[in-house]
């Protein structure tokens, strides 16, 4: 594969005009090539979902959304439960609490957590999410992130994700629709599946009768480090639409205290920030 000048560009440039904190290029390269080097050793020594991501998706997340400065964070949610109120009503027998992700992508500045605790307290709620997950009842939950060891069933991987996210979605329309009951929302939203190194956009589309699952476009294969650049770029720019786009749209529609907003808007569509172009 050949590479034309078109094909790079200035990452401290970059940062700064995204007004990001710009990271140095050497301790990306040193870090990417241990990602690179744990994939292949995690995927021939068929390691555990727990081992790779204490030695791949953890570090590799760490380092690649360092440039936020706090204001979009991760956070392992393989132990948070979904709130009783918000677990879906699906097939009978099938135990949804066991229909869990691994990672959450949220906002984190001190502004959205204020305003977070204060819309908790307006509503008498522990958590601004669908769960109480101490570490993220003050950080509303942007994405969700589901990974699996190599080989797995993409079929339960999308279960969990749909279950997961249609919880999260509830959480949204019971926030954006305290005044109103008859009031729904119609928003989509991007997840990311993780299959051993490689990464899958989808998006989940929220309607008034259903939630739909589309299976967007690869993202990277942390297998090489062309692969690590790759999800780096896409989880940088992902990260910007969460702490512009969605951002904008929680505040205008979940985090305001004394009214639901009369029109919800897609935060795949808002004004301030467009498309969702990665």
């Amino acid at each position: 594969m050949g590479y034309s000048d078109a094909s790079f560009y200035d990452a401290e440039q970059w940062a700064t005009s995204a007004g990001l904190q710009p990271w140095r290029a050497d301790r990306e390269l040193e870090v990417f090539s241990k990602v690179v080097t744990n994939t292949k050793e995690c995927k021939r020594e068929n390691f555990s979902e727990a081992a790779w991501n204490s030695r791949v998706h953890e570090p590799l997340l760490d380092f690649v959304l360092d440039c936020f400065a706090g204001q979009v964070r991760h956070y392992d949610v393989t132990r948070a439960s979904i709130d009783k109120a918000y677990i879906p009503s699906l097939e009978v027998g099938v135990d949804m609490q066991a229909k869990m992700v691994d990672y959450c992508l949220t906002l984190a500045g001190d502004d959205t957590m204020s305003l977070s605790k204060k819309r908790n307290k307006a509503n008498r709620s522990v958590s601004i999410n669908h769960t109480s997950y101490e570490p993220v009842r003050d950080r509303p939950i942007a994405v969700n992130i589901e990974t699996k060891t190599p080989g797995s069933s993409n079929t339960e991987a999308e279960a969990q994700l749909s279950v997961w996210t249609l919880a999260h979605l509830k959480r949204l329309r019971s926030l954006a629709c305290t005044s109103n009951s008859k009031l729904t929302i119609d928003v989509t939203i991007p997840v990311i599946y993780v299959c051993g190194g490689e990464w899958q956009l989808y998006f989940v589309r929220d309607r008034a009768d259903k939630m739909e699952m589309i299976e967007a476009c690869p993202i990277g294969d942390t297998r090489t480090l062309v692969g690590c650049y790759k999800v780096a770029t896409f989880l940088r720019h992902l990260g910007i639409w969460i702490r512009l786009v969605y951002r904008d749209w929680a505040l205008r529609n979940v985090l305001t205290v004394g009214s639901a907003a009369s029109t919800i808007q897609n935060p795949l569509s808002a004004d301030r920030g467009g498309d969702f172009d990665i």
